[in-house]
């Protein structure tokens, strides 16, 4: 309905907003979960327990705040009742707030209730182009009041959590639902508040905790090994509770509402993720892994054909022919150790992998429809990838000759878009080709990508404490924070440590293990751990081990999977414990000393 007015989207919201001196992350952890317990006490009061009358907060007591306070009581991830105050200070509100909501609907007397908590800070006007600046909002930090005239309705923070729709969606049903027309968002009718949201969340017979975009924040001092062998864990768990009848495995698992869809389905993303499953097969000799990806393997396999002029073999996808995609495939045959039964397929992918290299060492990569190009950031690099594994499993030495005259043309081409994408591709590839054929050139072009791909990472103190670690592309407009970026940053990164530790590069060997260890941090965060990530998912048990593709966005798709798993295998096998432990002090020290400041 709004799509005509576009053109003005260009807009920003304003800096964080202030109660009093106090803005969101400064509301002390203490505040917060006296309000969670207030939540809950209510609950129980209703449920035949002692009273739960608050008692008048101190002056100077941030719980003495005059800000509103919105209660949610859930099962099973699905909202019984809410009810919103701001007619107090904190304390009291919190208390009318649950009343409210208790007074709507109950929840059943002996169901196990998760409370949540949010302090809605004093909203701030937006203004001019207030419609585009709104859907910038921060998922899970921010929430809106809309009016329109007389009307008026509110998106809560915690709204956005519990749907698991985007801003822009549920902003414009919220216009949608006032009756208000593209004409009223012009004429700046339509007005527009936003403020910033605390939250904490209370789970039956466990202490209240903060939480940071729908999850509570996983902090760099409780990652070692014990946490990514904890978090591989989950990730079989989650390969586990998701695989379907036929063997597959859902693109997309939305956990909102517990629902697999193949939407926007991509074949490349699929093979790969069957790759995946295969380094997590050789971490652990797992039998059922490796049977689940072979399986889900001779799915995709249907749709291999061989050439009928050539001795080459290739996937089709519909009318497309993708490099990629027999790329993809040649790993998961390696890595899912099937050469012995798919040997044939493999030696035929791997000579089609070779045959769409071109004279001058760039690769097609489309053979069907003649003449399509795409993915030329990613393509070239996963058959780099695949044909040195491929070397390393039959030692054909064609497949160097072949990786060598592809490096010349990719390092001209990096050196002028300085593409990151390429970057772990390449990576992965050009680190194998240095054990077999070392050169100092070699080793300074991987070097020179991934000092690129370092310098890319946030993690300053002015980043939010949830996003501290992630790798995003400058060259996207807005940043990329999607887990998948991040991941698979990473499944380069770990070869580039392994590098630089081989060759004695000690500035680059603390500067690689720095930024690694901060980006696991940062796909742990992602992952859907435990209560304090499925109190908005009614069905925790598929959920628990995915990775969600953006902090604000919980859909897990399956390339999340592929390339976080593969993340952490990876990073895991070049770090030692005393990695871990001195950038977590590094961490400590700093923060200390900021503090002092």
């Amino acid at each position: 309905m709004y799509a005509a007015l576009s053109i003005c989207q260009d807009v920003c919201l304003p800096a964080t907003l202030c109660a009093g001196e106090l803005v969101r992350d400064g509301l002390p952890d203490a505040a917060l979960f006296s309000l969670a317990d207030m939540a809950r006490k209510t609950l129980e009061e209703q449920r035949g327990g002692p009273a739960a009358n608050p008692s008048r907060p101190a002056s100077g007591d941030p719980l003495s705040l005059p800000c509103g306070v919105r209660v949610i009581y859930l099962e099973n991830g699905r909202i019984v009742s809410d009810g919103w105050s701001n007619q107090a200070n904190l304390l009291q509100n919190a208390r009318l707030a649950a009343m409210r909501a208790l007074n709507v609907k109950a929840p059943a007397k002996e169901a196990p209730v998760a409370c949540l908590v949010e302090v809605t800070l004093p909203a701030k006007p937006l203004g001019k182009n207030g419609f585009f600046a709104a859907k910038k909002l921060d998922t899970g930090r921010q929430g809106m009041h809309i009016t329109l005239g007389e009307k008026d309705v509110w998106l809560y923070a915690s709204d956005f959590l519990v749907k698991g729709r985007s801003v822009s969606s549920l902003t414009e049903d919220a216009c949608s639902s006032l009756g208000a027309k593209p004409q009223d968002v012009v004429d700046e009718r339509l007005k527009f508040e936003v403020y910033d949201a605390a939250m904490a969340l209370s789970l039956p017979d466990a202490p209240p905790v903060r939480l940071y975009r729908g999850g509570k924040l996983f902090d760099i001092s409780q990652l070692d090994r014990a946490a990514v062998d904890a978090a591989l864990t989950r990730a079989r768990q989650w390969y586990v509770a998701n695989r379907q009848e036929d063997g597959a495995f859902p693109y997309v698992y939305h956990p909102q509402s517990d629902e697999a869809k193949d939407d926007d389905d991509s074949q490349v993303r699929r093979l790969f993720n069957l790759a995946a499953l295969g380094m997590l097969y050789k971490a652990n000799k797992d039998a059922e892994i490796r049977d689940f990806g072979s399986k889900a393997l001779d799915l995709v396999l249907k749709d291999y054909a061989d050439d009928v002029q050539k001795p080459w073999g290739y996937i089709k996808d519909g009318e497309n022919v993708r490099l990629g995609s027999a790329a993809a495939a040649l790993l998961a045959i390696i890595r899912l150790d099937l050469l012995e039964t798919k040997g044939r397929q493999a030696e035929r992918l791997a000579a089609f992998i070779e045959g769409m290299r071109q004279e001058d060492g760039s690769y097609s990569t489309f053979f069907l429809p003649y003449g399509k190009q795409g993915s030329e950031d990613y393509y070239p690099g996963e058959a780099q990838l695949a044909l040195m594994e491929w070397y390393a499993a039959r030692k054909d030495a064609w497949a160097i000759t072949g990786v060598s005259k592809s490096l010349d043309f990719y390092r001209t081409y990096f050196g002028k878009s300085m593409s990151m994408p390429m970057i772990p591709w390449h990576t992965q590839a050009y680190v194998k080709l240095h054990r077999v054929k070392p050169s100092p050139t070699l080793a300074d072009f991987i070097f020179r990508m991934n000092d690129l791909l370092v310098s890319a990472q946030q993690r300053g103190r002015d980043i939010p404490e949830d996003c501290r670690g992630q790798i995003v592309n400058p060259q996207k407009r807005g940043g990329n924070a999607h887990v998948s970026g991040t991941g698979v940053y990473v499944e380069g990164l770990a070869d580039a440590l392994a590098l630089a530790r081989e060759l004695g590069d000690s500035a680059r060997i603390d500067r690689y293990r720095t930024a690694l260890i901060w980006a696991m941090r940062n796909l742990i965060q992602f992952q859907i751990k435990d209560g304090c990530d499925t109190w908005c998912m009614p069905n925790s048990a598929k959920a628990v081990g995915g990775f969600r593709s953006t902090l604000e966005n919980a859909d897990i798709r399956i390339d999340n999977m592929q390339h976080c798993v593969c993340a952490l295998l990876k990073a895991r096998a070049v770090l030692a414990d005393a990695d871990y432990r001195d950038i977590a002090e590094a961490e400590a020290r700093d923060k200390k000393q900021a503090a002092a400041k």
